[in-house]
């Protein structure tokens, strides 16, 4: 029998085969592709190193630790590889997922595998399905097919690369060989500086929240996933989004206390975390109102993918045209 490895999103869909009892080895992915540096590079070994020194700079985990559990996992993948194992892919349609997807794809294909793996690719989150629905999205499988292989090396090239407009002429393509990149590439854009006020869909998203009444940290993150066509974002990511609008001299937000934010810290759930009660300040007021653009009062150094966004080279959305201008 062939043995079989199953690759999640994260660490919920693993319980989920399980309970279902889908027999294999599960490997959770375990990576926020969506924020940090993620550039092109010679090698795996040194993407992993860029992205466990980002994931420590946050705070997450020890960076050995990080480092450890993606070379871990690298090998995993490549011995399913070599050995010609069953290869099945569990992920969802949002932005958090799709990346994963397409890096995963395009390393196999690219390492000499393109036979034996297989794609569940639900319009729905694996931790909501029931798991008795888990054996039936298993029955339902599907090939990757050659598009799909094709697809996903454009898309994990033109994700890392310095230049931002490769990754928009993708998204301005058909897609449908991959369903749902275009949703997660268009919501990945939206994370751009707005042209409008400088702030991602995320930040501006926050400041609506607030000024909806939404005023403690586990109110407000589940009232802006409300506000998105596929969720994606952890509340780790989420926590440091509110971070941004606070850490600088002119805050768009800030605690009714007038204290600096804390973040949460274990044990988990940090109680005193969430009774934080937050407010808009004027600037978040005018920023709103696109009186205001944010890099004209904060200083923007971060990256998207391999786009690394600074406040005097900075690439801001235009909603309206789907299209990136440089801001003079």
């Amino acid at each position: 029998m062939t043995s079989v490895l199953h690759i999640t999103n994260g660490d919920s869909a693993v319980a989920k085969l399980d309970a279902a009892g889908i027999t294999g080895k599960n490997l959770p992915w375990r990576d926020i592709l969506h924020d940090g540096p993620c550039p092109q590079v010679e090698s795996d070994e040194e993407l992993i190193d860029i992205r466990a020194a980002y994931i420590a700079s946050c705070g997450w985990a020890e960076v050995d630790d990080v480092r450890r559990s993606f070379l871990n996992r690298l090998t995993t993948l490549k011995e399913a590889v070599a050995q010609g194992h069953e290869i099945n892919l569990w992920f969802e349609h949002d932005l958090y997922d799709q990346l994963q997807l397409i890096q995963i794809l395009a390393w196999i294909k690219q390492n000499g595998a393109s036979a034996n793996v297989h794609l569940i690719n639900p319009d729905t989150h694996l931790a909501y399905i029931p798991n008795d629905d888990y054996r039936a999205l298993h029955k339902n499988r599907q090939a990757i097919t050659p598009q799909q292989y094709d697809l996903a090396i454009k898309s994990w090239s033109a994700f890392s690369a310095s230049d931002p407009g490769k990754l928009l002429q993708i998204y301005h393509q058909n897609n449908n060989a991959l369903p749902w990149l275009n949703q997660a590439l268009h919501r990945w854009f939206q994370e751009y500086p707005s042209k409008e006020n400088g702030l991602s869909r995320s930040q501006q998203q926050i400041l609506h929240g607030l000024a909806a009444g939404h005023s403690y940290p586990g109110a407000l993150f589940r009232a802006t996933g409300d506000m998105e066509e596929a969720a994606w974002c952890g509340d780790s990511s989420f926590w440091r989004y509110l971070q941004s609008l606070m850490a600088t001299e002119h805050a768009a937000v800030a605690l009714t206390s007038g204290q600096p934010f804390k973040l949460p810290q274990p044990p988990f759930p940090d109680q005193a975390f969430n009774q934080q009660e937050l407010q808009l300040t004027d600037i978040g007021r005018q920023l709103i109102a696109g009186k205001l653009h944010w890099a004209d009062i904060a200083i923007i150094d971060r990256w998207m993918g391999g786009v690394q966004l600074k406040s005097n080279k900075l690439y801001c959305w235009d909603e309206d045209e789907k299209r990136l201008e440089m801001r003079d």
